[in-house]
């Protein structure tokens, strides 16, 4: 069965969202084999903005392999209601690949190289969030998806 890889630059920092964090990993790991990683952060100091896109970009591929489906969280990507999201896990569950990687970037977003070799991009809002707190989001809403799947009461419509 296929892997769903959270991959996310920086560590998770603020002690609500590691709890967050923690939080829905222990709900969403029984309905959905899940993976969390965090990648470290490129330092800003003394380094432009592309170079610390292009750094961090380096580090991502790294961990990506050409058989894994390459997933960005951008507000740019393709909305999906919560019901639509469970609809493309049950989808992605189905793909020929070892795993969805999904990427949360970090302070400054994502680097063209990543981009590139993206599958697709998910929008969680149009609007733009932190990077920490997009986490939670992600988690939450993955975990709503699997209980939409699993036909579990948590998602009211």
């Amino acid at each position: 069965m296929i892997r769903f890889r959270i991959v996310c630059v920086g560590r998770t920092e603020s002690g609500f969202i590691r709890e967050g964090v923690d939080h829905y990993l222990k709900r969403l790991r029984p309905l959905l084999p899940v993976e969390w990683e965090e990648l470290r952060a490129a330092g800003h100091s003394g380094r432009s903005m592309d170079q610390i896109l292009a750094a961090e970009s380096q580090s991502l591929l790294k961990q990506i392999s050409s058989n894994d489906r390459l997933v960005l969280l951008d507000e740019r990507g393709k909305s999906l209601t919560s019901p639509g999201l469970a609809e493309w896990v049950n989808r992605t569950r189905q793909l020929p690949v070892s795993s969805a990687v999904l990427v949360i970037g970090g302070a400054y977003g994502l680097g063209t190289e990543v981009k590139s070799r993206a599958n697709e991009m998910l929008s969680l809002s149009p609007m733009t969030f932190p990077h920490q707190l997009v986490r939670i989001l992600l988690l939450e809403q993955l975990y709503r998806a699997a209980t939409i799947l699993a036909g579990q009461p948590y998602h009211h419509e």
